[in-house]
């Protein structure tokens, strides 16, 4: 098993890069981004695909040449609500300038097929579905789960 364990690289900006190849695991990627107000955290997905979890704080979220404006509703992890999300596919930019202090967690993984380039396919409430895949970004929210600990998308 891996060591699990991964110190920060600092306090702001991108405070973790995990990459399959550097933490040993087989497929996903994980990326922290700690963000002042004014500041902006962006990257492209590649033959990966994304989804940007607002852990705290608000933001604005652009993917794809997409604006979807300023996201996230609670302003700690404590709030007691589900975190903002934007799912990205493959192939697609994204960036995100902070409004707040906020935190910003970047989930990957291998995209499962090769996307089409236009239109819209719509997928289910889960990531792990079957359902095809969205060609562009999409806004999505997590649901709170009382007496455990609050989800990311799925």
């Amino acid at each position: 098993m891996t060591d699990l364990l991964r110190k920060p690289d600092g306090t702001r900006g991108q405070t973790h890069a995990i990459t399959p190849e550097t933490a040993g695991w087989g497929y996903v990627g994980f990326d922290l981004w700690r963000l002042s107000p004014g500041d902006l955290a962006k990257a492209q997905t590649g033959g990966r695909e994304a989804i940007l979890v607002l852990v705290e704080g608000h933001a604005r979220l652009a993917a794809g040449g997409e604006d979807f404006g300023l996201m996230g509703d609670r302003m700690t992890v404590f709030d007691r609500k589900p975190p903002h999300c934007l799912y990205v596919p493959p192939g697609r930019d994204w960036r995100a300038v902070a409004e707040t202090d906020c935190t910003l967690a970047v989930c990957t993984a291998p995209a499962r097929a090769a996307v089409r380039r236009s239109g819209w396919a719509p997928r289910g409430s889960s990531l792990r579905n079957a359902a095809p895949a969205p060609t562009r970004a999409t806004s999505t929210t997590s649901r709170w789960k009382p007496a455990t600990w609050p989800t990311a998308c799925w």
